[in-house]
């Protein structure tokens, strides 16, 4: 015969298959949820700002022109030169994220795998597909990667000097990241109310990997069509293991185009259809 005490762990074994089971409904409903695209882009009334379906936020960057490069930086941040931009542009505020990534390409390539830390290990092909798949939407923006003008005039966001302001307060590095990327916006934004802009992870440019000498002055990328296919994209930024004195706007660096890396991440520009 069945005892009272085993019909209250018959119940008790019962109540947890259940709890363990809505518990596993719930947070697959979460994921689920949390991976699905918004129905539209929502932009501001004064179209200074945007989100899109993946839920990402631009910021419109102003008309202007700026001083790009150092003349006292190393050699591959000469000849210092004017750049020009006639129309405006958009920026995303953040990096892409793990989450971001998720939602158009079904993984998590980044060493971290949290949904708001950076997307990482991704080469600057990987990137392009990404961006063409976002292209896809057709939510009325036409995405793609800056270019090294573009990303400068952005990080400088007015100012002249070799070095910014409050390194701390705006830039995960390699004396207080403690050695790993963090969560995008953790910091505090620059003056266009970008984050991240330095540190945390590098940035895909648009540009093939070369000196000023011959480089567009209307902050379009450097091309060459003739390009092999591994040949090296520009990268900026800085990241989290880079030293505080490496972090500057003008400072450049470049990586394979078919190779990721851990602190290799992207920033995505816009412009309307």
């Amino acid at each position: 015969m069945f005892t009272s005490g085993f019909f209250l762990k018959l119940v008790l074994i019962l109540a947890c298959i259940v709890s363990a089971g809505y518990l596993g409904y719930r947070y697959w409903e979460n994921y689920v949820g949390r991976l699905a695209l918004l129905t539209r882009t929502e932009t501001s009334a004064d179209g200074a700002t945007f989100r899109n379906r993946l839920k990402q936020a631009f910021a419109r960057l102003p008309a202007g022109k700026f001083k790009m490069g150092s003349e006292q930086g190393i050699a591959d941040e000469l000849p210092q030169r004017e750049v020009t931009f006639v129309q405006p542009f958009y920026l995303g505020k953040h990096e892409v994220t793990q989450l971001q990534w998720e939602m158009l390409m079904g993984e998590r390539p980044g060493q971290s795998q949290a949904d708001d830390a950076p997307v990482t290990r991704i080469s600057w092909h990987d990137a392009q597909r990404f961006i063409k798949k976002l292209n896809e939407l057709n939510d009325g923006y036409v995405y793609r990667l800056p270019s090294e003008a573009e990303w400068e005039y952005a990080a400088r966001a007015g100012e002249d000097g070799d070095y910014i302001k409050d390194l701390d307060d705006m830039a995960w590095h390699e004396k207080n990241s403690e050695g790993y990327i963090h969560p995008v916006g953790q910091k505090k934004p620059n003056v266009f109310g970008l984050y991240d802009i330095f540190g945390n992870a590098w940035e895909w440019c648009e540009d093939i990997a070369g000196n000023y000498r011959d480089a567009p002055a209307d902050g379009s990328a450097r091309r060459d069509p003739q390009a092999i296919p591994a040949a090296p994209r520009s990268v900026r930024g800085c990241s989290f293991d880079r030293a505080p004195k490496k972090i500057r706007a003008a400072f450049r660096g470049n990586n394979y185009a078919n190779q990721g890396s851990d602190s290799i991440g992207l920033r995505l520009a816009a412009t309307t259809r």
